[in-house]
């Protein structure tokens, strides 16, 4: 393989990350569809990005590992279709359909608390090393809550199963997006169907 530049290596590693962090979403969808609602869906990526070295780095703003890189054109453009940001506010749509988030509330409202939750338990967990909170509760389950909390539709039974095939097929092409503008030979051979 070859690089023309030394960033463009780096954009290549960090696209490589993102993009073995949104196989995991995917296969989850797959393997068990009721992971598709908001209050387990969110912080499962939250938690899978803070597994990948350069998800984590991006998303936090991690300018000892990221370097200038982290405001490189391209590391931007990666994180417009791959981002939990991006990704929760394209996801925010099939909640709505399917029953997981309330209608009654602005979509640009809801997409900005999300992302603000997102951003916020991603500082925290990468301020402080324990899954628990020094006060003994479960950081994990706090996020749920607050997702739970804040989108879910009282009194409506989602629709699981339909929902998890579309978010399935949503990451999917956002997946392979990524993979085709950029030379990810390795991932080529994985390029996934919806």
């Amino acid at each position: 393989m070859y690089w023309k530049t030394k960033e463009d290596l780096f954009v290549e590693l960090v696209a490589r990350d993102y993009v073995a962090a949104t196989d995991e979403y995917i296969d989850a969808l797959a393997e068990n569809p009721g992971v598709v609602g908001p209050h387990r869906m969110l912080p499962a990526m939250v938690e899978s990005g803070l597994r990948h070295a350069f998800v984590r780095a991006v998303q936090t703003a991690d300018l000892d590992t990221l370097g200038l890189l982290g405001q490189h054109e391209k590391t931007r453009a990666l994180l417009g279709v791959l981002g939990p940001g991006r990704m929760s506010a394209a996801l925010l749509p099939i909640w709505r359909r399917h029953g997981f988030a309330r209608t009654d509330w602005p979509v640009a409202e809801q997409e900005y608390v999300i992302r603000a939750v997102n951003a916020g338990f991603y500082s925290l967990a990468v301020n402080t090393d324990a899954v628990l909170h020094p006060d003994g509760f479960d950081t994990g389950a706090v996020f749920a809550s607050s997702v739970h909390a804040v989108l879910d539709a009282p009194g409506v039974t989602p629709d699981v199963e339909p929902a998890a095939a579309e978010a399935r097929e949503l990451l999917i092409g956002h997946r392979n997006a990524v993979v085709e503008s950029l030379s990810l030979a390795h991932h080529a051979s994985r390029s996934l169907k919806p």
